[in-house]
């Protein structure tokens, strides 16, 4: 197999080829497919969230699939269902869309709670359970995008009704990162031109069995005891933030170990594309603000200043970690694996 941050970093200059968009939050997004994840959208109509995702699939040699959020969908809509077959007098399987390599759930908003928690086994567990064929295990590496546009953006506040507030917070509790979309005046004019000089299929660049290699190669990245340290921590840094709402009621850094999991798998990706074996406090850096965004509430300081959560954390997570244990244990297996 070639080096993984060659793959990489090939899968993303496809995708950005044919998409717009910042090339840090690409790299996320690719993130999302190399390892299997769940990666929520938010921002305006508009801005290339369905063409990225559908460009990651084709550029995986993946199955695409899309479900438009409405307030009448149902779970079998997204997931499937058990249909009768008169001829075998049986029930037989029948997939829906988060069966495909990629699933795009647009306007995840709009979605009603009952319809949200069918979702959820899907999301954490990586299967669907039908009443009468039983549990169907989604395809391996599968990987799955919501987009959300929300009401108010100052303080990338998420809006949720009070009877699906608790839906919403054990659906939020699976996303692995989110991504802030938006574009520039430049990125706009070059969507404009993409979008009418016909657009660009994107090539494929890794299979899907490559995919999986890369996902064995970045889960054996080594995350040594200082940094798993850190790792843990960051939560509390985040919490402790004087502009971060310790007690929000929607978003929340909840208990459990799921968001420090997703910052440690998100910042092993940085360390592949960094073409390194060892992580350092700067991959996770880079990771923070990603994973904790969307489950960060401002408290009044934060919204008075107009600071968004993904500052916020980077402010929090500014001074953490021993730099130069790090760098030194990274020049001793680099010297290893130089002998």
């Amino acid at each position: 197999m070639s080096n993984p941050n060659t793959m990489i970093n090939d899968l993303v200059a496809e995708v950005s080829s044919v998409a717009v968009g910042d090339r840090q939050d690409l790299f996320v997004a690719a993130a999302g497919v190399v390892l299997g994840e769940v990666v929520m959208y938010e921002g305006p109509y508009g801005t290339g969230k369905t063409w990225t995702s559908k460009a990651l699939a084709d550029a995986t040699e993946g199955t695409f699939g899309r479900v438009q959020g409405t307030a009448d969908l149902l779970p079998a809509d997204i997931t499937g269902t058990d249909v009768f077959d008169r001829r075998t007098d049986d029930y037989v399987a029948k997939y829906g869309a988060i069966f495909k390599n990629v699933v795009l759930i647009d306007e995840i908003g709009r979605i009603p709670a009952k319809t949200q928690s069918g979702t959820l086994e899907a999301f954490g567990e990586r299967q669907v359970t039908f009443p009468h064929t039983g549990t169907h295990r989604l395809p391996e590496g599968s990987s799955a995008f919501l987009t959300y546009n929300p009401q108010t953006d100052i303080a990338d506040s998420f809006a949720v009704s009070a009877e699906s507030n608790d839906i919403e917070g054990a659906l939020l509790n699976r996303v692995f990162a989110s991504i802030r979309s938006g574009l520039t005046p430049s990125q706009k004019r070059e969507a404009t031109r993409l979008a009418l000089d016909g657009g660009r299929k994107a090539q494929p660049v890794v299979s899907q069995a490559q995919l999986i290699q890369i996902r064995s190669a970045i889960d054996a990245i080594t995350i040594d005891s200082d940094m798993l340290d850190v790792i843990t921590d960051v939560p509390k840094q985040i919490l402790e933030h004087g502009k971060v709402d310790p007690y929000a009621t929607g978003r929340q850094i909840r208990a459990g170990a799921r968001d420090t999991i997703a910052l440690g798998r998100l910042a092993r990706f940085f360390t592949a594309v960094r073409g390194q074996k060892l992580m350092d406090v700067d991959d996770i850096k880079r990771a923070a603000p990603y994973v904790y965004a969307h489950m960060t509430t401002m408290n009044e300081v934060g919204v008075a200043k107009k600071i968004g959560a993904r500052q916020a954390i980077r402010e929090a997570v500014g001074n953490v970690g021993p730099i130069d244990e790090v760098a030194a244990k990274a020049a001793e297996i680099d010297a290893k694996e130089a002998a």
